[in-house]
């Protein structure tokens, strides 16, 4: 029952994502397309910070707005973000718990091990989900494992060839390893 131009003005890659505001899944869903599909970090923030205006109890607004500021640098806001949304992880599905997780153990509590645990366990769970295999290079990266950062990375393109964020990870992996 959505309008054409309604559509066409929130057209984004689809999440499935816990919140009953629409305005505040549109919000989420334009900031998702800037982080995801362009790498854009700081252009995502805001439209996350609608969304969480909009459901203050939106977990996955705020774990993703965590996780752009950790990426530009702001680290209190990560934590703070990232916090937040694990506090409200309760009224998330399975796979937000395991995004907020993953998310909460590297940023907040800096257990890398555990982050690590999560994100194989959803990118296992959800073999199409491109997300946890773009994750997964910063955690092996951080542990000296390399070979599997760019295993992770190449997973990342092959399920998503649109994502920048991927391609991202590809070529900060082949540099890792000095593959140029």
């Amino acid at each position: 029952g959505e309008s054409l131009a309604s559509v066409q003005k929130y057209d984004a890659p689809p999440e499935n994502v816990t919140t009953p505001s629409l305005e505040a899944l549109q919000a989420y869903s334009l900031g998702y397309r800037a982080m995801i599909g362009k790498g854009d970090f700081a252009g995502a923030i805001p439209f996350f910070q609608r969304a969480v205006s909009l459901d203050p109890n939106f977990a996955m607004a705020y774990a993703r707005m965590g996780q752009d500021y950790a990426n530009v640098g702001e680290k209190a806001r990560a934590v703070e973000n990232t916090r937040k949304a694990y506090e409200l992880r309760g009224r998330t599905s399975e796979k937000e718990k395991l995004y907020i997780s993953s998310h909460y153990d590297e940023n907040v509590t800096g257990n890398l091990e555990a982050s690590l645990k999560a994100s194989e366990l959803w990118a296992q769970t959800y073999p199409s989900d491109e997300v946890p295999r773009v994750n997964l290079p910063f955690i092996y990266n951080d542990l000296g494992e390399y070979e599997k950062a760019l295993a992770a990375a190449q997973e990342a393109v092959k399920l998503n060839s649109a994502s920048a964020l991927a391609y991202a990870r590809l070529d900060d992996a082949y540099l890792r390893l000095n593959r140029l």
